[in-house]
């Protein structure tokens, strides 16, 4: 059965897609059958599963920010649909890092699960789902949103909105109110912001807008024009101005 800050993993979300990744998982081949597939509730479901996140870092998806609504999650999917998740850590100190993020991967391999919950760090999980995807391991995250796609690893299940998504309702009301030509301004010294607004240029671009860019450098911001003397430029060339 093989089955900046950040708002933790919604419970509701996670224990449903928890108590639903049996049946994907109940065998390492695709299911030929419907009739194949057990019973939910012909018999408590056991899974194994690997928490695979940081721990001691300040960031908001490490592992004891997150405890108590994995806790919650494992106690909704044992009393709605019976499955039984025996948890294993596997966390790696500090900050996002690709390589320990593999290293435990690996571990929670050879110690046989059949799950893996995590990575948050999107680096982080594109390595993982790259071993997963070769092992047909289920891997299920709440985070990794700075990639639009996780279409090349199958096995992977992310339960959070992406750079692609979060920008899908802007993009339809600046249609809507034909809004054209639109300034974004973010900080270049920041991954986030930066990944965020290339996302949203992209967007703009391919719905045939004009995206005027303002980026800046952060860190230098105090020897910086003003935020006044740079939203005035900008109006001159756009309606709207999502700022980062």
């Amino acid at each position: 059965m093989r089955c900046q800050t950040v708002t933790p993993l919604p419970s509701l979300v996670f224990y449903w897609v928890l108590g639903n990744l049996w049946i994907s998982t109940s065998a390492s081949q695709p299911v030929a059958d419907s009739s194949t597939v057990p019973d939910m509730y012909s018999g408590q479901i056991r899974i194994k599963a690997a928490v695979l996140l940081t721990s001691g870092s300040d960031l908001a998806f490490d592992y004891y920010n997150l405890a108590p609504v994995i806790d919650l999650a494992l106690q909704r999917v044992l009393q709605d649909y019976d499955v039984s998740i025996e948890l294993q850590l596997a966390l790696y100190q500090g900050q996002c890092n690709v390589s320990q993020a593999v290293g435990q991967a690996v571990q929670a391999i050879i110690a046989n699960v059949d799950l893996i919950i995590g990575p948050a760090c999107t680096p982080d999980m594109i390595a993982v789902s790259q071993i997963t995807t070769y092992y047909k391991l289920s891997l299920l995250t709440g985070a990794g949103s700075l990639t639009d796609s996780t279409d090349a690893f199958p096995w992977t299940t992310r339960a959070s909105y992406n750079t692609y998504s979060q920008w899908l309702f802007f993009v339809t009301m600046a249609a809507r109110y034909n809004w054209r030509t639109v300034a974004v301004i973010y900080d270049r010294d920041d991954d986030n912001n930066l990944t965020n607004a290339k996302s949203l240029i992209r967007h703009l671009l391919d719905k045939n807008f004009k995206a005027v860019e303002m980026a800046f450098k952060g860190a230098d911001y105090t020897g910086f024009r003003s935020a006044e003397d740079i939203l005035s430029d900008l109006m001159m060339q756009a309606r709207s101005k999502p700022v980062f």
